[in-house]
């Protein structure tokens, strides 16, 4: 794994297995091309003429596996290339097969850039621009050992950190100045939030069964002040043990204000991590007079205030914003959703003694309703794992009995009790927005965040809403890992992913408002702004000769490193002439170090005399050393000895001189 290009080919294969939702086919890939690698040092090859049965095999697999629920199958290829690199991985290579190698870990990295969208990718491309070049100038050094050896760099040469800034800079230019456009069809959905990992009703109404009850892992976020709780759909009909959606209530289409109102209005703005999770309802914490988004279709808006999508899509820019009214217009129910907001179950003398006790001394709805709200908030007790109520009289139990539950148990009691009193209710299920990252400002809205509450109808006032749940959860003030990695990944997404040309055109039209008030600043200020440019040109000229005396070579030292390469070039070339002549010749594809290696196996007679030569000439041309005159005289004596020796031309001592093809060997 020291090659820069088997580390290169490492990181496609890992951006290839993460297309995958999780880290397993990751983490599988790897260990296969790890395996391959550990195969070929032990002389384990496979046939050239699997390799195709491994690129088919391998993408017949992909498109198979993707068509497990909550995964994709439009990376199958991917899938057999990274076989195809894993088996290539077992043999040795020409240039031509190493430099393909290069152009599939290029498109596998093509295909992490479409699906690993958050700050992940700032490793992947930090590693990329890092091992690019590696692996290019690795290619090339192996490419002048098979044609030039005594050309070829040992080792390769590291890149100036003014190359590796350049590369950063170009990256930058085309990043901001290259036009955005929109090319292909989005990307469906890869989860489904009602098969293994629960979903928001699950999290809600049955948080024991659910696998992402409680859980920390973020759903979206979202930017404003004075933020309330955020809605994502009601319950209207109770059958006596369950709650479930109003299906009756029609769609409508969204009453928008003119623009110039916006300013007047209390504006949100959410990014969306979880588009699946969201169930084509955009949450949000109020009467909707505004709202923009690209990865939604047709949002509609019912009746109790929630908004549906026709369907909903990942893009790299799953942001929505919407403005509220802060004085919304009072709404007005029928006679008959009237009578069905006030359904109950038949009513037990003990719970009507008990309710009329707990609401003695109101005379208006909502204060009975305030009233129920903070006998529940203090004398109840706020547990996630509460046992599970009976089937029947269910209320009654929570009420004298058990005294405990989470959110859902006790909206669903207050609006029961409010209905026995004749007030409409609905349950209301959403998010609290309990978290506020200290990093970004903005509110994590994560799975544990999931909330139900109760709100009632009173005709002067409209819809009030109650939240009976007893606090026992106080909002986190501290610093956490995982709020500074959101912030992160919240600071890549907007500002880099959902770089679209929207942002970019605003970038230059910046830009171009920036020059022009510099512009004037000079005009206004030409001595001020004469003596910094002379100040900042006197900088950069003061570093630049540091930098350059410190890697600047002395002429004089320079000139006999010149001349010692030049003296030892030319004792080699007469040792080679020599062999040539005895029949011993260089073969393309050998280094200095391998051609002395076969003349120790064959021809003994010579070493002992080729041997001083060939380490005057690496240490020399490679190594950087000077050539003295004492080791110049050991040369011309080597040298002698060699030419009578070889004009013997003793046998050899072994079989034919064998074919070494390692490419990887140095001086």
């Amino acid at each position: 794994m020291k090659s820069a290009r088997n580390q290169f080919i490492l990181l496609g294969i890992i951006c290839q297995g993460l297309t995958w939702d999780g880290y397993a086919v990751a983490a599988a890939s790897v260990g296969l091309w790890m395996l391959s690698l550990r195969l070929a040092r032990i002389a384990f090859l496979i046939p050239q003429a699997f390799e195709p049965v491994a690129l088919v095999g391998g993408c017949l697999a992909g498109y198979w596996l993707g068509t497990l629920p909550g995964q994709t199958s439009h990376f199958f290829i991917g899938h057999g290339i990274t076989c195809l690199q894993a088996l290539r991985a077992m043999r040795p290579l020409n240039s031509r097969e190493k430099l393909f190698s290069l152009v599939a870990a290029c498109v596998q990295l093509g295909v992490g850039c479409t699906v690993i969208l958050d700050f992940r990718f700032v490793f992947v491309i930090l590693a990329a621009v890092f091992l690019i070049p590696r692996s290019l100038v690795e290619l090339q050094r192996e490419s002048f050992l098979t044609s030039a050896p005594e050309k070829a760099p040992s080792p390769s040469p590291p890149l100036s950190w003014a190359a590796y800034a350049s590369i950063f800079f170009t990256m930058i230019v085309v990043f901001v100045g290259f036009p955005r456009a929109a090319i292909g069809s989005p990307l469906q959905n890869r989860r489904n939030p009602g098969a293994s990992e629960g979903s928001l009703v699950d999290s809600i109404l049955d948080p024991t069964r659910s696998g992402l009850a409680q859980s920390g892992k973020t759903i979206f976020q979202i930017e404003g002040k004075n933020l309330g709780l955020l809605r994502s759909f009601a319950l209207v009909d109770f059958d006596g043990t369950r709650w479930f959606p109003d299906t009756r209530a029609s769609l409508k289409g969204l009453r928008f204000v003119p623009t110039n109102d916006l300013p007047k209005l209390e504006h949100r703005r959410v990014r969306v991590k979880e588009v699946a999770f969201l169930g084509r309802v955009l949450p949000t914490d109020g009467p909707v007079s505004f709202l923009t988004g690209k990865f939604f279709r047709r949002p509609l808006q019912n009746f109790h205030g929630i908004i549906e999508c026709d369907s909903m899509w990942n893009t790299a820019n799953n942001v929505y914003e919407f403005w509220l009214n802060p004085q919304p217009h009072t709404d007005l129910i029928s006679q008959g959703l009237k009578s069905r907001l006030t359904q109950h179950p038949e009513v037990s003398p003990r719970l009507r003694a008990w309710l009329d006790a707990r609401i003695d001394g109101t005379t208006s709805p909502i204060q009975q309703a305030s009233k129920l709200e903070a006998y529940f908030r203090e004398n109840f007790t706020y547990d996630i794992g509460a046992p599970v109520l009976k089937r029947l009289n269910t209320l009654e139990e929570f009420l004298f009995d058990q005294r405990r539950g989470h959110c859902e148990r006790y909206a669903s009691a207050l609006a029961l009790l409010l209905r026995m009193q004749g007030i409409p209710t609905r349950i209301v299920v959403g998010y609290l927005a309990n978290s506020q990252s200290w990093f970004s400002g903005w509110h994590n809205i994560r799975f544990k965040d999931a909330h139900a509450w109760t709100e009632a109808f009173f005709p002067d006032v409209g819809w009030v809403q109650l939240d009976a749940t007893p606090r026992s959860r106080d909002p986190s003030t501290g610093i956490e890992v995982r709020d500074f990695v959101d912030a992160l990944d919240l600071a890549w997404f907007m500002n880099v992913v959902s770089f679209d040309g929207a942002m970019q055109r605003d970038f230059f039209s910046g830009a171009a408002q920036l020059a022009e008030r510099s512009g004037a600043w000079i005009s206004q200020h030409r001595t001020d702004s004469t003596t910094v440019l002379l100040a900042v040109l006197g900088a950069i000229v003061v570093g630049w000769t540091f930098v350059s005396s410190r890697n600047r070579v002395p002429r004089q030292e320079s000139a006999t490193r010149s001349d010692s390469d030049l003296r030892a070039s030319h004792y080699y070339g007469q040792m080679l002439q020599i062999l040539h002549r005895s029949g011993v010749s260089r073969m393309p594809s050998q280094t200095p170090r391998e051609l002395q290696e076969t003349i120790d196996a064959h021809y003994p007679a010579w070493a002992g005399n080729t041997a001083p030569l060939t380490k005057s000439f690496c240490e020399t041309r490679y190594g950087g050393r000077s050539l003295s005159g004492s080791e110049e005289a050991v040369l011309r004596t080597a040298l002698a000895r060699l030419k009578e020796t070889a004009a013997t031309k003793p046998g050899r001592s072994g079989p034919g001189s064998p074919e070494v093809g390692a490419l990887d060997k140095s001086c």
